[in-house]
């Protein structure tokens, strides 16, 4: 099978038991979509890769908890043949009030494996809690996309024995995965990854952090990455941490990045808000992953909400973006009329990457967003994340999540939307989209892959 096949699978029936402090493996009972030449779903958890070579994985599960006040802190991770892929950690935080009583996980990576090697996702709970928190139903996923081993490759970690980065500092990439130098290096200062040639980049990121200060320490950490000084709209996120719940989280995105030219630097920024001591560093949960893409047939898109001010609320409402940085013949998107529509102008399987971002200056109650993909106004149970605010309690005003989809295959006039939900019962002040910090990029997958085989027979162009 070439590069561009993909599998879906997702969990209709829920319930599992996910009050673990341990990592326990996760299935998901329906298949969605899957390229059976690449992919193989009859294993006991997660999927069969039957090639070697890259891939994109993608995994989001919730959690909910009834009857309590309790806070609860999850971890996912994705492992391969038991061993943890780098950059995949995702992180959900719960506090039974307010409504705010389940979380949103969810994480993505690109990574190398073998033929035959088994990618599963795991769940733990940080500390044990009573009554167990339980997998939500028509939630939870998994979603993988094969590359291609002709392209270039960068994935770095941050991890350095002995080393602490504190919030605040850019982060220094010191350990080397793989870094393919046609495409980038690295400068002396560990902190610069350059971007050697010009085009569109896939990028994914996960930063672990720990909040080491006495309760009730509160803290939002939050990151995007800039290219040669320009921040990208797409690449903010952030997470949340508790200390009475455990002092971990994880800050992960997943975006497109488009370089004007060759010999750019790209900078991962950090910040935090909050009342707390925040510092980043844990070994390999802080990873980058980027894939040059090929520059002679992408159709991409790239459009962002530059103004801000949208309102998160407890009816299902999709985000409109106000302007474009690339709106290719695969697509039809107007910034005035219907700015929530993605209209498909050029049939085929897609992937779509899309981050949300808010901040308010005032109110201390507690929120919680999910977001959804939908398909002509339809919500998908598969590729939804989401985040948790808790006001401006000691300043942690902002919150933010980033994740994307795989579309086995969109026709012509189908609209795609990212929608919001607030899932909690509050009647507080609710959070508002910060301009220039939020959007979504999608990108035809076979305008990528020299040769796209699907359903049967090969993709023409």
């Amino acid at each position: 099978m070439p590069p561009g096949s993909m599998a879906i699978y997702r969990e209709v029936t829920g319930g599992d038991d996910f009050d673990s402090t341990s990592w326990v493996d996760v299935d998901h009972d329906t298949t969605v979509h899957e390229d059976a030449m690449t992919f193989d779903k009859e294993v006991s958890a997660g999927t069969a890769l039957l090639e070697d070579g890259h891939y994109l994985a993608l995994w989001s599960e919730r959690s909910d908890i009834s009857g309590t006040l309790d806070r609860v802190t999850h971890h996912g991770q994705l492992v391969l043949d038991g061993t943890h892929v780098y950059g995949s950690y995702g992180h959900g935080y719960i506090r039974g009030d307010e409504g705010c009583d389940e979380c949103f996980l969810y994480g993505s990576a690109m990574f190398s494996a073998s033929a035959s090697d088994v990618l599963k996702v795991q769940i733990n709970e940080e500390q044990d809690t009573s009554p167990s928190p339980v997998r939500a139903a028509n939630h939870g996923s998994l979603q993988v996309l094969k590359l291609d081993d002709n392209w270039d490759f960068c994935i770095r970690r941050a991890y350095r024995p002995g080393v602490i980065q504190d919030v605040g500092d850019d982060i220094t990439w010191w350990s080397d995965v793989e870094t393919d130098s046609g495409s980038f290096s690295i400068s002396s200062s560990y902190q610069e990854i350059q971007l050697e040639q010009a085009g569109w980049h896939l990028c994914s990121y996960c930063l672990g952090w720990n909040n080491g200060s006495t309760p009730p320490a509160r803290l939002t950490c939050y990151a995007w990455v800039e290219l040669d000084g320009t921040a990208i709209p797409q690449s903010y996120s952030s997470s949340y941490v508790r200390v009475t719940s455990g002092i971990g989280g994880y800050t992960c995105a997943l975006f497109m990045i488009y370089a004007t030219s060759a010999s750019l630097d790209l900078i991962m920024k950090t910040a935090a808000n909050g009342y707390g001591g925040g510092t980043f560093g844990v070994g390999e949960a802080c990873t980058i992953s980027l894939a040059k893409l090929p520059d002679d047939l992408i159709l991409p898109l790239d459009i962002y909400d530059s103004t801000g001010g949208q309102s998160f609320d407890v009816t299902e409402t999709p985000f409109d973006w106000d302007a474009e940085n690339e709106d290719s013949a695969a697509f039809s998107h107007d910034t005035g009329t219907n700015p929530d529509n993605i209209v498909i102008a050029k049939p085929g399987p897609f992937l779509f990457t899309g981050n949300f971002y808010g901040d308010r200056s005032s109110g201390t109650n507690r929120y919680n967003t999910l977001a959804k993909w939908r398909k002509n106004g339809t919500a998908l149970s598969y590729g939804m994340f989401g985040d948790y605010n808790r006001g401006d309690k000691n300043r942690t005003p902002q919150h933010g999540a980033s994740h994307g989809i795989l579309f086995p295959w969109l026709s012509k006039d189908d609209i795609i939307e990212l929608a919001r939900e607030d899932t909690s019962t509050s009647s507080g002040s609710a959070p508002t989209t910060v301009a220039d910090q939020m959007g979504v990029q999608a990108v035809h997958l076979p305008s990528i892959f020299p040769g796209f085989y699907m359903n049967g027979g090969w993709f023409l162009q």
